[in-house]
């Protein structure tokens, strides 16, 4: 069973941000849950769609800084907004840069480079 820290009765997952495509589907931003991310005996990682969490409105999301795990440099509540229209994680069109107040190029670094976050599931409950 994975291991999760509990917070405020949330559910918290720790993880990395990543933008998710896969052939014949949309693009989406998404969430991959450590517990869920192995090394075969070549050291590759592998990734099980059970950790993967395409994130959703009402999710909270908290994201680091790569080189420093205390510093924050980015924390909120993913909502719907405006489509990004010819850009990365457009088919979901959750959290536009824009209205959030940081530049879409930071936005994608943190899911491209797959910056280590956690997030409270908004269907979480209590355990």
């Amino acid at each position: 069973m994975p291991e999760y820290k509990k917070g405020n009765g949330k559910t918290e997952i720790k993880g990395v941000c990543v933008w998710f495509c896969e052939t014949g589907l949309d693009a989406v931003w998404a969430f991959q849950d450590n517990n869920y991310i192995t090394r075969d005996s070549m050291g590759q990682e592998q990734w099980s769609y059970e950790g993967l969490h395409v994130l959703e409105e009402g999710d909270y999301l908290t994201i680091y800084h790569p080189a420093d795990p205390d510093e924050i440099v980015w924390e909120g509540l993913i909502s719907k907004t405006e489509p990004l229209i010819d850009k990365p994680g457009s088919a979901n069109a959750l959290n536009h840069p824009q209205n959030i107040g940081i530049s879409l190029e930071k936005w994608n670094r943190f899911f491209f480079r797959r910056y280590p976050a956690v997030l409270t599931p908004k269907s979480s409950s209590k355990k």
